[in-house]
């Protein structure tokens, strides 16, 4: 059996989509755990980007890394490996094609995000030298509320969600540099492409027609809620609680499969809360790690 070839990618075909999502369903089953891939991002690929590595292997793909840059000062890096091929050094060699691209882009750090139950996963980031950053819950609406209309305070009456037009680009690139911490050229160029993406909706979120916050579905799956922010001045008064009720009711009515998701911090005690009181609960866990791209580069393959 050999450790097969390391392949750039800049857009998967229709079959390697195939393989790979088999391959992740595979790793899954094998390892008890729930990758966080971002599939529905490979299908949006720019072509003229490498973002995506495979490992081919007895002509079949055996191991696979994604690599996500939402910031010019990093880049989340996910992937896995078939489990017969493990401990061949496959992935190191996924990951250092990663950190020549990254170093090419001037993208300083590396990511990795690894399933907290993944044992292959835990072990590699720990032996590559990583820095544990934080970690974060990926939440599922309770089977049991998918049938319920979701409520919230008063202030939901006050509270209108609309979508966001091209107009409203500065408007939610502020929002998100101030909500994250971004630059707002940054968020700017992170809203440019929300706002071109099929099946991504923007929603702004409105007090009286005042904007007060914004938030992104992302139809895939059974509906996946993220960019969430409310304004400083606008916080700790229901508000939040009434727009995630709005957003959890249009994502239902949208009928997609399965259950609406998000994710947040684990540091994150007041998000949590929130979100299981509007009936979310825990499915995994993921834990990022940091790795600088030079000692990536460096890394040595078993």
């Amino acid at each position: 059996m050999n450790r097969g070839e390391i392949r750039p990618v800049n857009r998967l075909t229709e079959e390697q989509l195939k393989q790979v999502k088999a391959l992740a369903r595979l790793c899954d089953e094998t390892d008890g755990i729930t990758l966080k891939l971002n599939l529905d991002m490979l299908e949006e690929r720019d072509p003229e980007e490498t973002n995506d590595w495979l490992c081919v292997a007895d002509g079949r793909i055996v191991g696979f890394l994604g690599m996500y840059v939402f910031t010019k000062k990093e880049a989340e890096i996910s992937g896995m490996v078939h489990p017969d091929y493990r401990k061949r050094g496959v992935f190191a060699e996924l990951l250092k094609a990663a950190a020549e691209e990254s170093r090419r882009r001037g993208i300083p750090e590396l990511l990795l995000i690894v399933q907290r139950g993944s044992e292959s996963g835990q072990a590699f980031a720990k032996g590559v030298g990583s820095d544990y950053r934080f970690s974060e819950y990926g939440m599922e609406l309770a089977e049991e509320h998918r049938g319920e209309k979701p409520t919230s305070k008063a202030s939901a009456s006050r509270v209108a969600l609309r979508r966001a037009l091209q107009a409203d680009l500065e408007l939610a690139a502020r929002m998100d540099a101030e909500g994250f911490g971004e630059s707002i050229e940054e968020a700017r160029a992170f809203v440019e492409t929300t706002m071109k993406s099929e099946g991504r909706q923007l929603w702004i979120a409105e007090l009286e027609g005042v904007p007060i916050g914004k938030l992104t579905i992302l139809e895939s799956g059974g509906g996946f809620i993220y960019g969430f922010t409310v304004l400083p001045a606008f916080r700790g008064q229901g508000h939040g609680r009434a727009i995630l009720a709005q957003a959890i009711g249009r994502i239902l009515a949208l009928g997609l499969p399965g259950r609406p998701a998000l994710e947040v911090a684990a540091g994150n005690d007041r998000a949590l809360g929130l979100y299981k009181s509007l009936g979310f609960e825990e499915r995994s866990v993921n834990d990022y790690y940091a790795l600088p791209v030079q000692r990536a580069i460096a890394i040595n393959r078993p």
